[in-house]
Formats: structure tokens, sequence, C-alpha cells
């Protein structure tokens, strides 16, 4: 969306997923407007406020979404400090998917209360075989047994966004989890100026191990599920 004099007002993802980025009132109207006359979305994502604002204008009179999630929004600019490296960490390969699948179903579960393995089971394997085919997967093996997970989203020289990271429950508390990111964090900040992530606020237990890690809160951002 831009203005009148072509000044950049907002970016919008708008379909099935709604994610948003608005300055102005007029952008978050606009991007509900469209929003409104597309396929019928199951999320909507953007910051607090700017959400808050945008659901007025998109829902019917007295519509509330099924389930409305916080989140905080986390990032990192410095290189992560030395640390013992995991040198058994890699890029995952086709034939890790479903141990993979199924940990990041799990984790969907817990987020939405939805199953993508019984919701669309084809089709979310297949959007996570493509990502692995990207090389925006990185796991820690042992034999066909998920120890770590990290996915990479965006990868700009600015920015690069993760998401999905997984410790199997059997290591979590043993220092794994804070060892393979930092170590995906130094591959990753040779690259891009910043590595973001979003938290549930209510996972204060997640929120406490990035904030060790070094990341610092960056904004107050809303998921909403239809």
């Amino acid at each position: 969306c831009r203005n009148q004099a072509e000044k950049l007002e907002g970016v919008a993802l708008i379909g099935h997923s709604i994610l948003f980025d608005a300055f102005s009132e007029g952008a978050i109207e606009g991007f509900a407007s469209v929003a409104r006359s597309g396929p019928s979305p199951h999320l909507l994502m953007g910051e607090h406020n700017a959400v808050q604002r945008f659901w007025r204008y998109y829902a019917d009179h007295g519509q509330s979404p099924r389930q409305v999630c916080p989140i905080l929004f986390m990032r990192r600019t410095e290189q992560f400090q030395p640390r013992p490296d995991v040198p058994e960490l890699r890029l995952a390969r086709p034939e890790d998917l479903e141990p993979i699948v199924r940990a990041q179903a799990d984790m969907v579960i817990e987020t939405s209360g939805v199953d993508p393995l019984r919701k669309d089971p084809i089709g979310f394997r297949q959007r996570y075989l493509r990502r692995i085919d990207r090389n925006r997967v990185w796991v820690l093996m042992n034999n066909r047994h998920l120890l770590f997970k990290l996915d990479v989203i965006t990868e700009t020289p600015d920015a690069t966004y993760i998401e999905g990271v997984y410790v199997n429950r059997d290591e979590r508390g043993k220092g794994l989890g804070q060892s393979c990111l930092a170590a995906t964090g130094r591959k990753l900040l040779q690259h891009t100026k910043a590595i973001h992530l979003f938290v549930e606020n209510e996972n204060t237990r997640t929120i406490a191990f990035y904030l060790k890690l070094g990341f610092d809160i960056g904004g107050r951002y809303d998921l909403l599920y239809f």
C-alpha cells in the first residue's frame, strides 16, 4: 500500500494466512478490505495495536476470533559467543522428513489446537520437504531420532527469521538446545545482520531460554486464529 506521494505505508501477505505491517490507518483499512473479498483466512498476524484495528475493519458485527495468541518479537544482532561446537549439527535431508514433520506437527497442535497431519497430511509433508530441499532446516539427529531442529523461513542480508525451534523432551534442560541454537546462529550471522523470531507470551520458559542466549524483545504481536 502506497499513499498519493507513492510513499510505502504498509506490506501484507493476504490469503489463507494474513500477515501485515502497516504504518497508517488507511493501509490497515485497505488490507482489511482486500482480505474480506478474498479466500476465508484462518490466521491473522501483526503488531498488537495494528491487529486490533485491522479486526475492527475486517470482522462482521459481533464476530470474534476462535483463539487469540499474544506473542513477543525477539531479535539478536550480536554474534554468539564461542562455546563448544556441535559437529553433528547439519542441514536436514529428505530422509529426515518423517521425524521432523512429526515434531513440527506437535508444535502446531500446541499453538493452534489443529493437527496438520490429520487436516492435510500430504500437503503438510510436501511443504516441509520443499523447505528441506531449499536448505532451510537444521537438525541434530541420533540415528533416526530427532534431538533438535530449527527452520529458517526468510534469509536476507539485513535479517533472518527463524521458527520451529525444537528440542527433544528427553534432552531439555541439559544445554543441548542452547548449544545447537548458538551454533546455528553463528552460521546465520555470517550472512545476515540480525536473527528474528516470535515466542508466545505465556511460554515464559522459552522466553527465558532466548533471553539467556542474548535475544531481546523488539515488540508485541498477536496471532488470531479464525
